[in-house]
């Protein structure tokens, strides 16, 4: 059979890149606040997918690692930890400088893409954005 492609997996603040690993282009690039979901495959420890996209254009996204995936999906989940916990944190900051008088905006150039996200995180348990999926044999 034919090889699946070889990647590199890039997790930043500013979300996910999969990079082809021989010629080093960006085949995909997601912004955190269009992934909506992520899940590892109950089935398969290698392999992981999640959901992106804008409303009503969602894609899945599957991938299988060379190692197990639970590393790589446990960043994915402190990533979103740690960006809603500066969100949450920068909203109380606006708050409180707001009855002042005055608007900070606390690390706002860093966390410019993912302004929407925790508006759609109000009310949400953040680790409702992780689950298991199975896939087909």
């Amino acid at each position: 059979g034919q090889h699946k492609q070889r990647i590199w997996v890039n997790i930043s603040l500013s979300g996910i890149k999969v990079i082809d690993e021989k010629t080093g282009v960006i085949e995909h690039e997601h912004a955190v606040n269009k992934i909506s979901f992520i899940a590892r495959d109950v089935t398969d420890n290698r392999a992981f997918g999640y959901v992106c996209g804008a409303e009503g254009q969602h894609q899945f996204f599957a991938i299988k690692t060379a190692q197990q995936a639970e590393p790589l999906v446990i960043d994915l989940k402190d990533l979103f930890q740690l960006i809603f916990n500066l969100k949450k944190k920068e909203g109380e900051g606006s708050k409180k400088d707001e009855t002042d008088g005055k608007l900070t905006e606390n690390g706002k150039d860093a966390l410019l893409t993912i302004g929407s996200q925790v508006d759609k995180l109000k009310g949400v348990e953040q680790l409702d954005l992780f689950g298991d999926i199975t896939t087909p044999p």
